[in-house]
């Protein structure tokens, strides 16, 4: 099954669209991770509400390179094939994440997780 990674920076209303319909089987695939840049995005909560893995990922005072490769890590850990923007506030740097880019609509970015 292909595993979700979901990039939120608030709320969650997007992401929570989102795990509904993975939920209800509208989207085949499975929510492997859900990530913010933001300690108090309320998503995060949403998501352990789930009984999601939620990581805290904060951003802040780092520079963008340093903060993309941690941000890889993370979602290689959690062995994810497709990475979901839902509502993240945060600009990717291609060159520096390696990741191919199809965006889904003027809300969503999806991205493909390059495997090593």
């Amino acid at each position: 099954m292909t595993r979700l990674g979901v990039l939120l920076s608030g709320r969650g209303s997007n992401f929570q669209a989102i795990a509904g319909n993975v939920a209800a089987g509208l989207i085949p695939a499975e929510i492997a991770v859900v990530i913010g840049n933001r300690p108090d995005a309320g998503g995060l909560e949403a998501a352990r509400q789930r009984g999601l893995t939620a990581l805290s990922l904060p951003s802040k005072g780092l520079d963008r390179e340093t903060y993309d490769r941690q941000l890889i890590d993370a979602l290689r850990a959690h062995n994810v094939d497709w990475v979901i923007l839902a509502g993240y506030m945060r600009i990717l740097d291609r060159k520096s994440t390696r990741l191919n880019s199809s965006h889904a609509n003027i809300s969503y970015a999806v991205f493909c997780l390059k495997k090593k």
